[in-house]
């Protein structure tokens, strides 16, 4: 490798990156040393950026190539990918698709660019506990635009890494070896006993504040509102309160009385187009 990546900062086989979420077209990514969260400082960045820089000037070629999964695992334990050869475990192919760059080995669902020239529009910054990559959008791959932030969903993703990983389920191998062994039963307990905490918490501070008549919840279609109403009305009645929860439900017309959009499909999360006027 060149002696840029070869910096401490960049290329230590202690250190890993962790992609976790995505923030609009970014990527918001924190760094593990020796199985622990680490600090990202801009020195860091800017050593990460370095590296980068010399991979796009460098132009090298991503090669591809099929090898038996064994081989695979055995490869991603090679080079601390252990979350990698975990889930190729419960693969049911004999083979698998890898790529390599410049001795380094990886797989992909999605489509990889020919070589590390092609990759010269990107950011990186420090974001939250670590950092955010940002590439273009689908619609243009020669502009960078700023990626809108939702502070409230990445406290709420925050929660949920933090979460998986005090039950060591933070990636799907780690889960699967669950499932397999069969603790599910009680990951899914658990997991209820910590959103009936998370709403009781709520309820908490609703009952604190007399002012508070109305609570609206909001959310796309089939993700959980109307049943999650009635958790929080129990947990509001244990209190002393008495909800009324009024789901959207209860002012659905049928399809056939519903006002198509220009193409001829019809939005379910836009109210205007489908519920009577009152």
């Amino acid at each position: 490798s060149s002696d840029v990546c070869s910096s401490d900062l960049v290329k230590n086989h202690e250190d890993n990156i962790h992609v976790l979420y995505s923030m609009d077209q970014a990527y918001y990514c924190e760094l593990f040393r020796d199985n622990a969260r680490a600090d990202v400082d801009e020195a860091f960045i800017e050593a990460v950026k370095k590296c980068m820089n010399d991979y796009v000037e460098r132009d090298i070629e991503f090669k591809k190539y099929t090898i038996p999964v064994q081989e695979a695992i055995e490869s991603f334990n090679k080079f601390g990918l252990t979350d990698k050869a975990r889930l190729l475990k419960y693969r049911g192919d004999s083979r698998i698709n890898m790529y390599e760059l410049d001795g380094f080995i990886d797989y992909s669902f999605g489509y990889i660019a020919p070589s590390t020239g092609m990759i010269k529009n990107y950011e990186i910054s420090l974001f939250g506990d670590g950092f955010l990559i940002n590439f273009p959008s689908n619609a243009s791959v020669h502009n960078l635009e700023e990626p809108e932030m939702r502070p409230k969903l990445f406290d709420q993703l925050h929660i949920a890494s933090r979460w998986v990983h005090s039950l060591d389920i933070a990636t799907l191998g780690a889960l699967n070896d669950r499932i397999a062994s069969g603790d599910m039963t009680y990951i899914i307990l658990a997991q209820e006993a910590e959103m009936e905490k998370r709403i009781g918490d709520i309820a908490q501070r609703i009952a604190e504040d007399k002012d508070k008549k109305f609570v609206m919840i909001a959310g796309p279609s089939s993700s959980g509102k109307t049943t999650f109403s009635h958790r929080l009305s129990i947990q509001l009645m244990a209190m002393g309160l008495k909800p009324h929860p009024i789901g959207l439900d209860d002012f659905f017309v049928n399809r056939a009385d519903m006002t198509p959009l220009p193409d001829g499909s019809l939005d379910f999360d836009n109210a205007d187009f489908f519920i009577f006027e009152v």
